[in-house]
């Protein structure tokens, strides 16, 4: 193997390289991305159970004889 055979495939070498380094930059940033979405989707499911908890608690405590029927 000459000089130049070793040359090119060290050049090749660096350019797969290059390419390899910018996806995983991507898949990281890609990744963080997705993790600030999900922590986004638990506060709000979060927030929604306490509502549905909170809204079943009223419920519950209202004595139904002063409710007025849904047809009214």
């Amino acid at each position: 193997m000459n000089q130049s055979d070793t040359q090119e495939k060290l050049t090749e070498i660096e350019i797969r390289l290059a390419h390899m380094d910018q996806a995983l930059t991507e898949l990281s940033d890609a990744m963080f991305d997705q993790q600030k979405l999900i922590r986004g989707l638990e506060l709000a499911c979060d927030e929604l159970r306490q509502r549905t908890q909170a809204a079943a608690e009223d419920a519950g405590s209202a004595p139904p004889g002063n409710e007025k029927p849904p047809h009214y």
